[in-house]
């Protein structure tokens, strides 16, 4: 990549990288890239609402029902209607799904390893901060 091509393809190919690279790595598992953070919001807070799950995610709710239909074809999620609302479901981890937990993590931090390598600790927390800020600015645009 040149110079001079645009900070969004910069960073388009940055996460078309990453999620090659996390493809590769929970291909044994079965989980796409998107349905590893979904998986990681669950282990870490159980119980969720789809309308929550796509907050968290920054999702629409469409990506989200798929997601986790997917997941829970696979069986390691189950869905339970809420007691608050008839209309909505929380969303839990199945045994099945726990036995995701270690490889969730180690995959997790194997791909912040990767990207955190030859960046010192200050580089590492500019990189962020701007990545956010110009996240932020086009959230905002």
């Amino acid at each position: 990549m040149d110079s001079k091509d645009p900070l969004g393809l910069v960073i388009r190919d940055l996460h078309l990288e990453i999620a090659n690279y996390l493809t590769k790595l929970l291909a044994p598992v079965r989980l796409a890239p998107e349905q590893h953070l979904l998986m990681a919001l669950l282990l870490e807070k159980e119980g969720l609402s789809q309308n929550e799950i796509a907050n968290k995610l920054g999702k629409d709710k469409a990506s989200v029902a798929r997601m986790i239909a997917s997941l829970e074809n696979k069986g390691y999620i189950h869905k339970v209607t809420s007691r608050q609302d008839r209309r909505s479901v929380n969303v839990f981890v199945t045994e099945e799904g726990r036995k995701l937990e270690t490889t969730i993590n180690e995959v997790t931090l194997q791909l912040n390893e990767i990207i955190a390598t030859g960046l010192s600790p200050a580089d590492y927390s500019t990189l962020k901060t701007l990545l956010t800020r110009v996240q932020d600015n086009v959230r905002d645009a």
